[in-house]
């Protein structure tokens, strides 16, 4: 079936409500496995007992064995661990992660995040979790275009107007000069490899004028990437930590009436790494979508608070986003481009040129949520609504 078919289908399924709740159904059912249904989870949160016999099915079958896996690694990194020193003890808690994931679509590290154990169902049923999140990105775009934001490239060229730097696609077929030509022209530069996210492999290189045959070298080493223009960001932004190119997360729900931003979030690097993802070990503070200031200390993802940064003893909260007005226009712009991609989590660096697009997330997590502990799903239910 070709592309255009197959958004043809998704377009007429739009404005077929049954069917195109076929197709999201079978979108979700494939992306969340084994879910327990909505009317069976009051049931399981009254009786433990179901939970704790599930768990046992699962290890007599050896089933689920990277999920188990998960839940004990995670439980290491947390405060709790030292808390479950029986196994009795232990065996209940992992029942219940295991439980939510089936339940509400937590992750074993959002399941100690958000303090799951000591929730209602009421409260746990108010996250977006890392699975839960689909039922809106399945709901909202277009997956048939949306696929433009999966591929760093084809990005470049729907937003060149913003992304305000050059960039080279790598392949096994690129011509040599073509690679030469770009970092003679960027003698600093960034090379990203296109079948990795969250920040992985992304390596910051410097031509010194002697080495262009081991930068040859190690970027034909890399099946497939893309060469980017090195982002300078403003003294302000760079103050927060300066290895790292510190940015602004801002989804975006692209409503009836244009783009609603949806919780910012300040993403900072730490420790000397070149990139600022929570995931790389970055930490991650809430912003105020009205005012550009932070308004929460930061947090990374096994939990830990700072009140400063560990490495400038920069204070976290109170932080002025500077710009944050031309932000939230420049935010506006973008969301405008593909409004059939409903939801996108942009992030944004500032530079002394104004603010440039990095990327945009169609499938991130929400990481306000990440945070403070609060979830977000009643808001979201409200501007799903609005499109």
């Amino acid at each position: 079936m070709g592309m255009n078919l197959k958004s043809l289908i998704f377009k007429m399924s739009g404005k077929n409500i049954f069917a195109k709740r076929i197709i999201y159904k079978y979108r979700i059912s494939q992306k969340w496995p084994n879910r327990i249904k909505e009317k069976d989870i009051e049931v399981w949160e009254k009786n433990d007992a179901l939970k704790r016999k599930y768990l046992h099915e699962l290890l007599k079958k050896q089933k689920d064995d990277y999920l188990l896996q998960e839940c004990r690694k995670e439980i290491l990194k947390f405060p709790i661990c030292k808390e479950l020193k029986d196994k009795k003890a232990l065996f209940f808690f992992i029942s219940d992660m295991i439980f939510c994931y089936r339940a509400y679509g937590v992750t074993p590290n959002e399941y100690l995040l958000f303090e799951y154990w000591k929730k209602k169902p009421d409260e746990r049923k108010a996250f977006i979790t890392d699975l839960n999140r689909y039922e809106y990105y399945y709901w909202m775009n277009d997956p048939y275009i949306e696929k433009i934001l999966f591929d760093k490239y084809k990005t470049w060229e729907k937003y060149k107007k913003y992304m305000g730097r050059d960039m080279l696609k790598v392949t096994k077929n690129s011509e040599e000069k073509d690679i030469t030509e770009f970092i003679s022209k960027h003698l600093k530069f960034v090379m990203k490899p296109l079948d990795l996210s969250r920040g992985e492999g992304v390596q910051a290189y410097q031509f010194d004028g002697t080495n262009m045959r081991n930068l040859l070298e190690t970027i034909r080493n890399v099946k497939q990437c893309i060469l980017e223009e090195i982002i300078v960001q403003t003294m302000e932004m760079k103050a927060l930590h300066p290895e790292s190119v510190n940015t602004v997360r801002c989804p975006t729900v692209y409503t009836q009436n244009g783009g609603v931003i949806f919780h910012p979030v300040l993403r900072m690097g730490r420790g000397g790494s070149f990139v600022d993802n929570a995931a790389a070990g970055g930490i991650i503070a809430n912003i105020d979508a009205e005012t550009g200031i932070v308004i929460s200390d930061g947090v990374d993802e096994n939990g830990n608070h700072y009140e400063i940064h560990p490495d400038t003893k920069v204070k976290i909260k109170g932080f002025q986003i500077p710009k944050w007005n031309e932000l939230i226009q420049f935010a506006n712009d973008i969301s405008s481009v593909m409004p059939e991609v409903r939801y996108v989590g942009w992030d944004m660096a500032l530079t002394d040129n104004g603010w440039v697009m990095i990327e945009g997330n169609c499938h991130g997590q929400f990481l306000c949520e990440y945070v403070d502990q609060v979830g977000r799903k009643a808001e979201m239910d409200e501007l799903q609504k609005r499109i």
